[in-house]
């Protein structure tokens, strides 16, 4: 080997190293991990810097680590592993996947931004409609239409038998106005808290549109039990059966 040929050995060497290095670090962010937002993707905002999660990856594992600037880290099953953000995963496929279509359950903002707008850091819950502009968080101007549901009509909901708001079956999550939390899996039974009935005995509701919320477009039509009553109440007596 002549004495020529060693910068370019020198060269090479350094940067077949510093590529193995690159390789790792940015294999530590899981695959498509990138710090600029993806195309076609909003631009995540700016924060103090991302919540310590498992080492090198950003809780909840999205492609952009800014994006979980402001939430807080509870478990790794939750996105950024904030429940208040729902589950970390969400189905593509099946009725589920179709209901979920298209939603952005942060609306293209960080968690900081998003819950900076929609959660009430005094009460530790989420904000919703004002119940004189939209009781029941219909949509404003509009009054509340008394439908009795037909039977063999299939409703469901996302949320708990003590709850008084359904809709349609397979109506748009972003249509619904509910927070990213009613995601949340509470019942092994009931995946993702959706719960899906068919009526057996015809019942009145108020029926119409949500209010836009939580930076979803709203507007789905929505069905409300009488205040003091709940979904429980119409399985229990008879006009609801479970499919679920």
């Amino acid at each position: 080997m002549s004495l020529s040929t060693l910068p370019a050995l020198f060269v090479l060497l350094v940067g077949t190293l510093l590529g193995t290095v690159t390789s790792a670090h940015a294999e530590d962010w899981g695959p498509g991990a990138q710090l600029a937002a993806p195309h076609g993707r909003p631009e995540a905002g700016h924060g103090p810097g991302p919540v310590v999660g498992a080492p090198g990856r950003p809780p909840g594992g999205p492609e952009n680590p800014r994006i979980c600037l402001g939430a807080v880290f509870t478990a790794p099953k939750f996105f950024c592993g904030d429940p208040r953000l729902g589950p970390r995963e969400l189905p593509t496929k099946g009725l589920l996947g179709t209901i979920l279509a298209g939603y952005r359950r942060l609306d293209g903002q960080n968690a900081n931004g998003f819950l900076g707008t929609w959660w009430n850091f005094t009460t530790n819950s989420y904000k919703f409609p004002d119940p004189v502009t939209n009781p029941d968080g219909f949509r404003t101007g509009f009054t509340p239409v008394p439908l009795t549901l037909s039977v063999g009509q299939r409703i469901d909901r996302f949320g708990n038998e003590g709850g008084r708001f359904l809709a349609p079956a397979g109506s748009p999550f972003s249509q619904r106005s509910i927070p990213p939390s009613n995601l949340n899996t509470f019942d092994a039974g009931y995946p993702f808290n959706y719960h899906l009935y068919k009526v057996v005995k015809p019942f009145t509701v108020a029926s119409g549109p949500a209010e836009p919320w939580f930076g979803q477009p709203g507007n789905g039509l929505q069905y409300v039990l009488p205040a003091g009553d709940n979904v429980a109440n119409h399985v229990a007596n008879g006009d609801l059966i479970r499919l679920n």
